[in-house]
C-alpha cells in the first residue's frame, strides 16, 4: 500500500485501522477504535470531542508518543509502528513539534536555553543552537525576553516559548494538546494567531482542544465520541464547531 505524497498538497499522515486497549488490572480500557484518518500536507486540522473520548491519546500516537495496539501508521509514505526505540526518538525529533497544556517548561533555564534543547538531542553545535533559538523567540515576539527563566514569564508567554521549543528542529508536523487550556481568553488569542500565522507559512497544524473558538482557527475538524472518529469535516465557522460540539455532548442549542 502506498502512501507517498506529492509534493506541498500531498498526504502527510495515515492512520488505518488504529486502535489502542489499555489494562486496567483485570479490565480492558478502549481508548480508541478503528481509526482511519490521513492528513496532508499543510492542514491546520482541530480534534474535539467529550472528556475520555480519546482525543490526546489520537494525538500521542500521531507524534510517535504512544503506540498503537493494532492498526498501521505511516509518515510521508513510511510504516513507523514498527520501529525500534532508538529509531523512532530520531523520528519524534525530526518530524514532530510538540505544545501541551502546560508548557513542560524547565524552570531553571532561561527562554533562550529551553528553546535550545531538542537541538542538544539533535546534536546541532552550541554557536547554530543559540542563534537559532534567538531567531525563533524573536519570531514569537519574545526577543526581549530571551534570558527571562518561566517563572518571570507569563501564560501566554510561556506557551510561545513552548512553541518556539518545538520549532527548534523545523518539524514537520506541530502537534499541540490544549495550547490554550490555562490562559485568559487575551493569550489564548495571541496563541491561536499564532499558530495560525504558522500554518499559513506551510506548517502542518493539528490541535486538540475543547473550546469551539480554538478548533475555528483551523481547516477541519475531526470530532471523537468513545474513541471513534463520528464526523470528519471542513470548518467554516465557530458556530458550527459549536454545534457539532453540542451533538457531540448530547446538548441542544
Amino acid at each position: 500500500m502506498s502512501v507517498e505524497g506529492d509534493g506541498r498538497t500531498g498526504e502527510l499522515l495515515r492512520l488505518v485501522g488504529v486502535s489502542r486497549l489499555f489494562h486496567a488490572g483485570s479490565h480492558v480500557v478502549t481508548a480508541l477504535q478503528e481509526i482511519h484518518l490521513s492528513v496532508r500536507q499543510t492542514e491546520f486540522v482541530s480534534i474535539m470531542g467529550p472528556s475520555g473520548s480519546g482525543k490526546s491519546t489520537l494525538l500521542n500516537i500521531l507524534g510517535g508518543l504512544d503506540a498503537p495496539t493494532s492498526g498501521k501508521y505511516w509518515l510521508q509514505g513510511r510504516e513507523i509502528g514498527g520501529l525500534p526505540d532508538r529509531e523512532l526518538a530520531r523520528v519524534r525529533n525530526r518530524h514532530f513539534g510538540y505544545v501541551f497544556q502546560n508548557y513542560n517548561l524547565f524552570p531553571e533555564l532561561t527562554a533562550l536555553e529551553n528553546v535550545e534543547v531538542p537541538m542538544i538531542y539533535a546534536g546541532v553545535g552550541r554557536r547554530e543552537r543559540r542563534r537559532r533559538a534567538t531567531v525563533l523567540l524573536e519570531q514569537v515576539g519574545l526577543g526581549a525576553r530571551l534570558h527571562h527563566r518561566p517563572a518571570e514569564l507569563s501564560g501566554g508567554e510561556q506557551q510561545r516559548v513552548a512553541i518556539a521549543r518545538a520549532l527548534a528542529n523545523g518539524p514537520t508536523v506541530l502537534l499541540a494538546d490544549e495550547p490554550t487550556g490555562n490562559l485568559p481568553s487575551n493569550q489564548a488569542r495571541q496563541i491561536m494567531e499564532l499558530l495560525t500565522r504558522l500554518n499559513r507559512q506551510g506548517m502542518t497544524v493539528i490541535v486538540v482542544t475543547h473550546d469551539p473558538s480554538v478548533a475555528a482557527c483551523g481547516q477541519r475538524l475531526i470530532s471523537l465520541r468513545d474513541g471513534r472518529i463520528v464526523a470528519d469535516e471542513a470548518i467554516t465557522g465557530t458556530s458550527d464547531v459549536a454545534a457539532r460540539v453540542a451533538q457531540l455532548e448530547g446538548v441542544s442549542l
